[in-house]
């Protein structure tokens, strides 16, 4: 995720960390107090219902709700804020990051990337890119909570 947060312009707070996909300790989450908290779900999780198939978002809300919840998060800047993001590995992952990269700048930047619009984006490159008539207002998860 590393290369993704800093390419939608982010400050990764675990960056010094020596593997590529480390298990953080619960702890550092508190001691270094995130602005914004994202998790990605996908694969690895499948039972958070995320994706092209999914159109109701309940076990990403669920997850970010049991997430907000953990003990001591509520000191937390992203908990305080509102500002906890699931996020799908469908938008994340393969030659379609740029989508994911879209939506985490639109998470990091809202007031400096008005006019970004990461679904229309999203939108674009399933129709015309990938031939899918798949309308994504009207099906589909794949950011909780959504992004404006």
């Amino acid at each position: 995720m590393h290369q993704k947060i800093e390419m939608a312009g982010g400050d990764n707070i675990f960056a010094d960390l020596a593997t590529q996909y480390p298990a953080v300790d619960p702890e550092a989450i508190l001691v270094k107090d995130p602005e914004i908290v994202i998790k990605l779900v996908g694969h690895a999780n499948s039972s958070i219902a995320n994706g092209y198939s999914v159109d109701d978002s309940s076990s990403m809300q669920d997850l970010r709700g049991r997430m907000m919840s953990r003990p001591g998060w509520s000191n937390l800047t992203a908990v305080r804020n509102g500002q906890v993001y699931i996020i799908s590995n469908e938008i994340y992952g393969g030659s379609h990051f740029f989508v994911g990269v879209s939506y985490l700048a639109k998470i990091f930047y809202p007031k400096l990337l008005p006019d970004l619009d990461p679904k229309a984006i999203h939108q674009e490159y399933i129709t015309r890119f990938q031939g899918i008539g798949q309308d994504l207002d009207k099906h589909g998860v794949f950011v909780v909570p959504e992004v404006d």
